[in-house]
């Protein structure tokens, strides 16, 4: 299914330009802006070096989205404890989301539009809950930019 790997067939294309398989890129001149004519290219460049690196295969392409998941996790153990003061609580939620199928396979159909985003989107909010005394402060300027990010990655962020 193709729009489960969209950026990796990019990415396929970006490190082996004479590949013969046929794909769709977006007209660019310079570094791509966008991945489709509705999402950022947030995980293209998140996934580059790391295939890159280890290679074009399934592994590498799972071994990126995972790290993906591992930073969604992360963030919203942080939102929960934030929101709880109870670490246990943010603990179970998260686990419980870690082996919640939907989740799980929601990596398997378009994750690079919709939870790369979510990762923007809850820095931001983490971000937001920061206190600070001043009017502006670089944590909300921060929260700011991440989540017009969030609205890069995906147009449903706004």
């Amino acid at each position: 299914y193709m729009d489960s790997v969209n950026p990796e067939y990019w990415i396929a294309r970006t490190i082996n330009p004479e590949l013969p398989n046929p794909v769709w890129i977006p007209p660019t001149v310079g570094p791509p802006a966008l991945l489709t004519l509705y999402a950022g290219t947030f995980s293209y460049y998140f996934e580059l070096p790391i295939i890159k690196i280890l290679g074009f295969s399934t592994f590498s392409l799972r071994f990126a989205q995972g790290i993906l998941g591992i930073i969604l996790l992360t963030l919203v153990y942080k939102i929960i404890c934030k929101a709880t003061k109870k670490p246990i609580v943010g603990l179970i939620t998260t686990l419980l989301l870690a082996i919640e199928p939907a989740f799980f396979f929601s990596y398997r159909t378009q994750f690079q539009v919709m939870l790369a985003g979510l990762i923007w989107l809850l820095a931001s909010l983490i971000l937001m809950y920061k206190k600070s005394s001043l009017r502006w402060s670089l944590p909300l300027l921060s929260a700011g930019l991440f989540y017009g990010f969030a609205v890069y990655t995906y147009f449903i962020y706004l």
